[in-house]
């Protein structure tokens, strides 16, 4: 009877440390292009950093590589931004665009969590919810300030594309 205790002792801590050992998370799917001289970006993605929990989203400045790499497979009006845009997908065929204020609507819908409240105004016409991130970005600068990089803990240097 002590045998058979014993083995199934064994069986269970062998289950218990399967289970208890780090799953490896799914591969990023949304990338956010940011404005790297802005400090209101850089604290917009440190944010996003914090409460992405599912590791979902991955970073890169629009003056890097990786964003010209990608505006030369979108149209040229997203190449002439320099605001947010977020690439829904982005390692598909089609992913979705999404930029401005409705950029950043979708990345509150993405999180999940109480921002969540904020995503459905993602899908007003722009000519609605535009002209208050326009404004705002007119004057980020004078209102913000610049700032020459966004240097991640290390632990996020992953999430970062150059």
């Amino acid at each position: 009877m002590k045998k058979s205790i014993k083995r199934t002792w064994r069986g269970f801590k062998k289950r218990l440390k399967n289970f208890s050992q780090a799953r490896p998370l799914p591969p990023p799917k949304h990338l956010i292009l940011y404005d790297g001289y802005c400090k209101l970006c850089h604290s917009m993605v440190r944010r996003v950093l914090k409460k992405d929990k599912k590791r979902i989203f991955v970073f890169a400045p629009l003056q890097g590589p990786t964003a010209k790499k990608v505006f030369e497979t979108v149209p040229k009006l997203f190449a002439q931004l320099d605001s947010l845009i977020l690439l829904e997908n982005y390692q598909t065929q089609n992913p979705l665009v999404w930029m401005q204020a409705k950029g950043v609507l979708r990345v509150t819908g993405l999180l999940g969590g109480w921002y969540h409240l904020f995503s459905w105004m993602a899908y007003f016409p722009g000519l609605l919810i535009n002209p208050f991130y326009t404004f705002v970005a007119k004057r980020r600068f004078r209102l913000f300030g610049t700032t020459s990089c966004l240097l991640p803990d290390p632990k996020y240097k992953k999430r970062f594309l150059e």
